[in-house]
């Protein structure tokens, strides 16, 4: 929000600027006794900036033979030896006639044997990142067989052992590291119908997984093996474990969802107290907009930085559980990605933002339902400055579809920023109901930003590729120079101009709507216009003179303005110049209720054109928008 300086209030011309001052929101909390929120988006992205920055690597989507129905794993993890032993058991559909070959991706790992049907032994190699395996006989276009790959090492990446809490072992990917635990498809457009894992560990451990945990068996060995089983379609880099010295903590959302999360037994009451807001969390996105897509949910606690939405159980970084509610938003955000990520994932790398964006502008909207208005705006605007920030200060300018980078605040605060405009442009009503439309039409399947507009073109009537043409295809944000000024109405009341400029560069000029908060003293008034093209100017009508304009006083415009003080404008040129020079020439001596003529001159509105005048159009000559 930005309040204009309380002098030009008579001018003519009144210009539009955003220029906002932003601080940037800390990643993690220093001081267990600050409340203030923290960035969910922030942290979110902390997990993945080890990882990949960029993806859409996968040697198996060379070309599209093969359409992954399953994924059936058998694990027994050796905690000393920081090793597994494994069969991954992969069920795929053949999409082409007479396929005699096809890869699966697979780093770092020795495969001992291929079984298909669970049957005969077939060949296969390895290298390139990928397993190439040879059928038995060649499959018919839609034939489905199950190919079991045995297998056992110690993972490069994706899996990792680490000291905390006992010894633990836990899974990150994102976006396409699985391979190296287990042979995939591993791609987010390739779901597998359903998945299942049976993770034998040392009987003093718990192991989170995905989906329903089933049944754990004791071996008698010492160990247990868990039995887990996600009934709903996965993509590769949602599939996760964490193994520990687990505690549980249950909980329970409306209609009976089980929550069941692993924390460290040292920090159980910090957890129980951060997460315990999770249920309404549940509730509100349900309720608000579509029912919760899967049989559970629950997070699990880890050694790393930031937090991963894996499919029904979280991975969260234990810096960010501190007893204080500090990091809450990023429980929200990684909740919310069940929602936009998970049930309905972005197709390709390419669309990261359909990710990212929702989950980081839903976890906004959990604090607007749960905190309200002032603390979502307070958030939208902490988003705001976030983006501003990184975008200048070494991330660089680029479309937030194909990003240059995957993790950052193109991706994930501009996008939140992208929905909020959106909700501004249809209301909140109709923006809603385009939110449930596309997540029904593509629930457990994967979507892209055409999807995207389709589904909120269908429910409002209104063509929207402008919107999304400029803000999700090309690069920036509208920097706006704006001024203010006016004159008397002749009938009464008061007429403020407003004049603005877009001055951005290496971006497009935007078309948007753009409020402006007006106080007289009747009151404040909140006015809305519609912004288009290099140069926008628009006349207010008041009640009287304005004492105080702000621009953007609901935090709904992603954009900077700094304003322009062109009192002397009198010709409404946008620039202080010899003409304005002189028409105050020609008006000199003259008052306003002689003839309206006259008015624009009277730079001070105290009715007489005069020294006083001219005085403020010198001080202002040379100005511009």
């Amino acid at each position: 929000m930005f309040n204009s300086p309380g002098k030009g209030l008579s001018i003519p011309v009144l210009l539009l600027v955003l220029s906002c001052v932003f601080s940037s929101v800390p990643l993690f909390a220093g001081d267990p006794g600050d409340t203030g929120k923290a960035s969910g988006a922030d942290c979110c992205r902390a997990a993945r900036q080890g990882q990949q920055q960029r993806a859409g690597t996968s040697a198996s989507n060379a070309s599209n033979t093969i359409d992954v129905t399953s994924y059936n794993l058998t694990m027994n993890i050796d905690f000393a030896a920081e090793r597994i032993v494994a069969r991954c058991d992969v069920g795929l559909r053949s999409t082409v006639a007479g396929l005699g070959s096809f890869a699966l991706d697979f780093i770092g790992l020795t495969v001992s044997g291929v079984q298909e049907d669970g049957q005969r032994q077939v060949s296969f190699t390895t290298g390139g990142g990928v397993i190439e395996i040879t059928p038995s006989s060649p499959l018919a276009a839609g034939e489905e067989r199950v190919y079991g790959i045995s297998y056992s090492g110690s993972p490069q990446r994706g899996m990792y052992f680490r000291s905390h809490n006992n010894g633990i072992c836990y899974t990150f990917t994102e976006p396409e590291d699985s391979r190296y635990w287990f042979p995939c498809r591993d791609l987010p457009a390739d779901k597998a119908n359903w998945y299942r894992a049976h993770i034998t560990v040392p009987s003093a451990y718990l192991v989170a997984g995905n989906g329903t945990l089933e049944s754990v068996v004791n071996n008698g060995d010492g160990t247990l093996t868990h039995h887990f089983h996600m009934a709903q379609p996965v993509s590769t880099y949602l599939i996760s474990l964490a193994v520990s010295d687990f505690d549980k903590i249950n909980q329970t959302a409306s209609g009976g969802l089980p929550i069941t999360h692993y924390v460290y037994p040292s920090h159980y009451n910090l957890a129980l107290f951060d997460w315990a807001n999770i249920p309404a969390m549940v509730d509100f996105y349900s309720e608000e907009y579509i029912d919760y897509p899967f049989d559970s949910y629950g997070m699990a606690m880890a050694p790393m930085s930031g937090a991963m939405e894996h499919q029904t159980m979280t991975t969260f970084g234990q810096g960010l559980v501190n007893g204080n509610r500090r990091f809450e938003p990023i429980v929200a955000h990684e909740l919310a990605h069940h929602w936009w990520g998970d049930m309905v994932t972005c197709r390709n790398w390419a669309e990261i933002w359909l990710n990212e964006g929702f989950a980081t502008y839903f976890d906004a909207l959990f604090t607007e339902h749960f905190y309200g208005v002032a603390a979502f705006r307070d958030q939208m605007d902490d988003n705001r400055r976030s983006y501003f920030n990184g975008e200048g200060g070494g991330e660089g300018r680029f479309p937030i579809y194909n990003p240059d980078y995957m993790w950052g605040v193109t991706v994930y605060e501009k996008g939140a920023w992208i929905l909020h405009m959106l909700r501004q442009v249809l209301g909140t009503a109709t923006w809603q109901e385009g939110v449930r439309v596309y997540g029904a039409r593509h629930r457990f399947g994967t979507a892209t930003t055409p999807d995207l507009i389709a589904a909120f073109q269908d429910v409002s009537g209104v063509e929207l590729n402008w919107f999304f043409d400029q803000w999700v295809y090309q690069a920036g944000y509208p920097e706006f120079r704006y001024t203010h000024g006016g004159y008397p109405a002749a009938e009464g009341g008061y007429t403020m101009t407003l004049a603005l400029r877009q001055v951005q560069q290496n971006a497009p000029i935007f078309r948007m709507p753009l409020d402006v908060g007006v106080t007289t003293a009747a009151g404040t008034e909140v006015h809305r216009v519609e912004v288009s093209g290099e140069y926008s100017s628009f006349e207010i009508e008041l009640d009287g003179p304005p004492a105080d304009v702000v621009i953007d006083p609901e935090v709904w415009a992603l954009a900077k303005w700094s304003w322009v003080d062109l009192n002397g404008d009198v010709d409404g040129s946008g620039r202080v110049d010899g003409m304005d020079n002189s028409r105050m020439a020609w008006s000199f001596g003259s008052t306003t209720g002689s003839d309206r003529w006259f008015a624009p001159a009277d730079l001070n509105g105290d009715g007489v054109v005069d020294g006083q005048d001219l005085a403020q159009l010198a001080a202002n000559f040379g100005n511009s928008l």
